[in-house]
This record gives C-alpha cells, structure tokens and sequence, in this order.
C-alpha cells in the first residue's frame, strides 16, 4: 500500500519502472521496520483461553453454611446476659 502508487505510475507511464522499483525496494524495508515496532510496543496478541467446564450439581449449590445464635440478640430466643448473671462479673 506505501508504493501503490509507484507502481500504478510505472503501469500506466506516468513513472518509470526503474523508479516504481527503487521506490518499492526502499518503502518495504521501511514499512517493515515500523511494523516491527509496532509490535514490539503492542505485544503478542493474546491466546485464547482454554474453555471453563459446566458446574456439576454437587458444585452449583455452593457451599453450605450455618449460623449461630448470638446472646442478647432480639428475636433470636437466646437468653440476655444482665448484672445478675455469673458472666457479667
């Protein structure tokens, strides 16, 4: 594409071929070397991940928790500790 049109030139007349060549022979090295800069600077492209396997039902439920029931906690039926208690002292 950068001496596309050296070489329509050299097609049509308007350029000589011995031009459109030279033309040709220092715009790919060119082009080459700031590509290769390019991707130095980007990087790699990034590889594809290896697919993640389906859940099985053992695993989809989740883990399993329990709670407990604090002391002094409304609604929870737990007994308050007050100053009359053994555990207050």
């Amino acid at each position: 594409m950068c001496v596309s049109p050296a070489l329509h030139g050299a097609w049509s007349g308007d350029t000589t071929l011995e031009a459109a060549l030279t033309r040709y022979l220092i715009a790919v090295p060119i082009c080459w070397l700031v590509l290769s800069i390019f991707e130095a600077m980007v990087g790699p492209p990034p590889r594809p991940q290896p697919p993640v396997p389906a859940p099985t039902p053992e695993a989809a439920q989740g883990p399993t928790y329990t709670a407990q029931q604090v002391p002094g906690m409304p609604g929870t039926g737990a007994r308050q500790l007050g100053a009359g208690d053994d555990a207050s002292a």
